[in-house]
């Protein structure tokens, strides 16, 4: 357990110095003159490095980070002048959307790390990235909705855990599709191309299937499903992922 907690001392450091937490159960809603001052300087110099902008220099001399971090240094000392070490300044408030904002970053950060790497896992052992998207990919970012969801049901919230079964994928397509399209496309007359494969047709009719039988079930039982229909949608996600893999594959 020490050594674990040592490996650990780097991670909790980085995220502590750059990501401010608000936290209204704690005394003086977690506010650190010191830390909060240092947060000016490092959120916004993580942020140009996390879009790739690290690099970048004005009029080919001055790189962009070191601007950035003077003006978060006038930010902090703005903060230090304006703020007490035993009081909450009145926009503390603006720390708690700063934290969110980096959370999101560092989560499209370590996203990103984590896909180069199942890509070179891909590589090295020939398993092609729709694959490696069907299942280790996909088991990671639905494990954590997996819990939660449970979690939620059983503090008796059924309700809204079976909604945020249909609203995580419905955002998903959403953010990962949907808004980075629209991106792409604005201010030019490009045209999307989109590849037809038989892939397509069965993730999009894995989907379908699990999400209209769900939701018939739901709101034919009054939101009390047994056990039986769980098997049910085991059965319905193993069909889908095991003709998914053999469509892939070119075995079928």
């Amino acid at each position: 357990m020490y050594l674990v907690s040592i490996f650990k001392i780097p991670v909790f450091f980085t995220l502590a110095i750059t990501t401010p937490v608000v936290d209204l159960t704690k005394k003086n809603n977690n506010w650190c003159r010191p830390l909060n001052v240092i947060h000016c300087i490092t959120v916004p110099v993580l942020l140009v490095f996390a879009f790739g902008l690290g690099k970048v220099e004005i009029g080919g001399v001055v790189p962009l980070w070191t601007i950035v971090a003077a003006v978060g240094a006038l930010i902090g000392v703005v903060v230090l002048l304006t703020s007490e070490n035993d009081k909450a300044p009145r926009y503390h408030f603006a720390f708690a959307y700063a934290g969110f904002f980096v959370g999101v970053v560092w989560i499209y950060v370590i996203s990103m790390e984590i896909v180069v790497l199942l890509q070179a896992v891909g590589i090295v052992f020939r398993i092609s990235d729709a694959i490696l998207g069907l299942t280790i990919l996909a088991w990671g970012n639905g494990l954590l909705d997996f819990l939660a969801n449970v979690n939620i049901a059983r503090k008796g919230y059924p309700r809204m855990s079976i909604s945020a079964c249909f609203g995580t994928p419905c955002l998903t397509l959403l953010l990962g599709v949907g808004i980075p399209s629209i991106i792409q496309l604005a201010g030019t007359n490009n045209v999307l191309v989109l590849h037809y494969t038989k892939l397509i047709t069965v993730l999009f009719s894995g989907l379908a299937t699990s999400l209209l039988s769900s939701m018939v079930t739901m709101l034919a039982t009054g939101f009390q499903s047994k056990r039986f229909y769980g098997g049910v949608l085991l059965a319905i996600y193993f069909t889908f992922l095991v003709v998914a893999v053999l469509v892939e594959s070119g075995l079928v």
